[in-house]
């Protein structure tokens, strides 16, 4: 019976895994292709220049979801390798401060909260900055004003990073499944439901743990922890 149930939900799943998907690949897909009609058809240099626009935009949701769904494939396959080595946490931040604060709205203020005192992670960079990368994406969706605060602080063994906005928050019933494929906070805004778990996995994958607490209409401050490296201790992490 067990294994019937099992068998029973992971059909579900995949059914589910493959109708979001379709989904998600035919909206940009039909952008893409109506608009390129359109611009044979148009002579005005303004209509073609927005529908230029209109592709690329399109263009590049399209190519952030083949990148999610590779990683995703990868991640499950235990096909990523990680580069483990000391990271600085304070040129971290400002490496990833520095590729969004262009990027931010003027309403929205990108506030990066390093230590004065460097301290180190144990983890793989890249990976590292796409998970914070990823996080501030999500506020950057969520957030029309106020701020973006990124920073980390030492817990024992672990350093804790963190982002925190100031946006409309996450529903309580959703904030046990966040981390689910597919779910998002506001089906309206644009995204594959993707980020968040494929940042969990990368999380758990190099050794540490992430979390969330939210409150509706006064932000959300995302957690997650990484191994912190000192005096030539290298943790066992996975990889």
């Amino acid at each position: 019976k067990a294994a019937k149930e099992q068998a029973e939900r992971s059909e579900y799943l995949k059914t589910s895994f493959l109708a979001n998907i379709s989904h998600e690949i035919r909206t940009p897909l039909n952008a893409i292709v109506g608009f390129s009609q359109l611009i044979a058809e148009v002579e005005n240099p303004e209509d073609k220049a927005e529908f230029c626009r209109i592709i690329q935009e399109n263009n590049d949701r399209l190519l952030h979801l083949v990148n999610e769904l590779l990683d995703l494939s990868k991640i499950e396959a235990n096909m990523v390798v990680f580069n483990l080595q000391p990271i600085g946490m304070n040129e971290l931040l400002k490496t990833v401060y520095d590729s969004f604060i262009l990027r931010c709205p003027t309403d929205v203020q990108l506030v990066n909260e390093s230590l004065d005192t460097e301290h180190y992670i144990y983890a793989d960079k890249n990976r590292t900055v796409q998970i914070i990368s990823n996080l501030i994406d999500n506020a950057l969706k969520y957030t029309k004003y106020g701020s973006i605060r990124i920073g980390y602080k030492q817990v024992e063994d672990y350093i804790e990073i963190y982002t925190s906005d100031t946006g409309k928050g996450i529903k309580p019933e959703l904030l046990d499944s966040i981390f689910s494929r597919f779910v998002k906070a506001d089906e309206n805004v644009h995204g594959t439901g993707l980020g968040l778990s494929i940042c969990k996995m990368l999380v758990e994958k190099m050794g540490g743990q992430i979390g969330v607490k939210s409150e509706l209409g006064k932000g959300t401050t995302f957690k997650f922890t990484l191994p912190a490296f000192k005096d030539n201790d290298y943790p066992k992490v996975e990889k």
